[in-house]
């Protein structure tokens, strides 16, 4: 039989608070709790209080405090238990993400389109996927990225290249950059392995821009993260060791109408079919009837 774990309570919450403040060491409160140091750690810093405000001496209201950080502690839990309570919105997610959405996806399309069970927040989602409901469902193998842990994300170095000034992507229409303007493209190739042919797939992400080529610095795929994002999608469906008589022009436009059909961040979670469809209509001119 396997060990049975328990939540810190606020009686246990009480005396880590006095042995605190007594200066107790962490390794002895955790003894005497019956628990691991490590826990003890996780309790104090997840749980520690910050008051931005300062007294009239100055002095910063902080310290580790019983009943606050029991109710930090329930709120966290609230957040984590709402797709468990609503199972028609747990359906909604897991449908989704099986059908390649992305957490941000599924939350902003809701935020536009929402169910009678409600909404839900990415970072919701993100927790329910790798607790221990969805850690059981294996959903963080439906992510673009497939990680068992979640992990930090931090920022890019750019980097220079030798392209001519002029044809630098920083030097494109500012229009293009904020998606203002209908027309734009942006321009990749996706590669597969060598032993299954030369062919490769052309992806060509709308960015709405007249013919004017920019290119991107070396090494630098985040300068052009529209169709990189698509990019990262379509390799779910098309890995590196795809064979090319799976590469069929059907088995492509398929795909293609699956993303076209998925809500995409940067379009405030409207599809690239919806608004490329209301771009066409907007630059059709209606005619008057004839004199």
């Amino acid at each position: 039989m396997g060990r049975q774990y328990s939540h810190i309570d606020l009686a246990e919450r009480r005396r880590i608070q006095k042995m605190r403040d007594a200066k107790v060491p962490v390794v002895v409160i955790a003894a005497e709790l019956g628990r691991h140091r490590s826990t003890i750690h996780r309790e104090i810093r997840r749980n520690f209080y910050h008051d931005p405000f300062r007294d009239r001496w100055g002095q910063e209201y902080r310290g580790y405090y019983c009943t606050t950080a029991d109710a930090y502690a329930r709120k966290r839990r609230a957040r984590r238990a709402k797709l468990a309570l609503r199972p028609e919105l747990r359906d909604h997610v897991i449908a989704k993400l099986r059908a390649g959405w992305s957490p941000q996806q599924i939350a902003g399309r809701l935020r536009r389109k929402p169910l009678p069970c409600g909404t839900v927040s990415h970072e919701t989602i993100y927790r329910f996927i790798y607790g221990p409901d969805g850690r059981g469902l294996n959903l963080y193998a439906l992510l673009a990225v497939a990680r068992r842990r979640r992990r930090q994300r931090s920022g890019r170095k750019p980097r220079s290249g030798p392209i001519p000034a002029q044809h630098w992507i920083a030097n494109r229409p500012a229009e293009v950059v904020t998606r203002q303007s209908f027309g734009h493209w942006e321009g990749d190739l996706i590669i597969f392995a060598r032993q299954f042919g030369n062919a490769n797939v052309t992806s060509l992400q709308e960015r709405r821009l007249p013919m004017a080529s920019y290119f991107c610095d070396p090494h630098s795929p985040w300068q052009k993260g529209g169709v990189e994002n698509a990019n990262g999608r379509l390799r779910r469906f098309l890995p590196l060791a795809t064979a090319e008589a799976d590469r069929t022009v059907g088995a492509l436009n398929a795909l293609a109408e699956r993303l076209n059909n998925t809500p995409r961040r940067c379009l405030d979670y409207l599809t690239p079919a919806e608004v490329f469809a209301a771009s066409l209509a907007a630059l059709t001119v209606p005619t008057g009837p004839a004199a």
